[in-house]
C-alpha cells in the first residue's frame, strides 16, 4: 500500500504570531527563565558535590567574558548573579 503526501494540505499555525511589543515579551520571559534554570542547576550541582565548585566559577566566568565580547550585557549581568550564588554555596561534606 503506498501513500502519497501530495494530496495533503499544510496545516494552519495553531497559534497568531505575537505583535512586536508581545514578542519582546517572550523573548524577556525565556531569558528569565534561562538565567533561574542556570541559577538553581549551578547552585544544586555545587551543593552536591557533582560539579566543583572551582569549574563552575570558571564557567560561569568564561560564559560572561563571551557575553560582554558579543556585547550581551544583560546577559553577562544576568551571569554575574548566578556566579554570585556558585561562590556563596557550600558543597554538602563527603561521607
Amino acid at each position: 500500500m503506498s501513500h502519497s503526501v501530495h494530496h495533503l494540505k499544510p496545516r494552519p499555525r495553531l497559534k497568531p504570531r505575537p505583535r512586536h511589543g508581545a514578542s519582546e515579551a517572550h523573548t524577556a520571559a525565556h531569558a528569565i527563565a534561562g538565567f533561574q534554570l542556570a541559577d538553581i542547576a549551578f547552585g544544586v550541582l555545587v551543593s552536591n558535590g557533582i560539579l566543583p565548585k572551582s569549574d563552575a566559577e570558571r564557567l560561569l566566568k568564561q560564559a560572561i567574558a563571551a557575553n560582554r565580547i558579543r556585547h550581551h550585557q544583560a546577559a553577562a549581568e544576568l551571569l554575574a548573579v548566578v556566579l554570585e550564588t556558585v561562590t556563596g554555596c557550600h558543597p554538602a561534606p563527603r561521607e
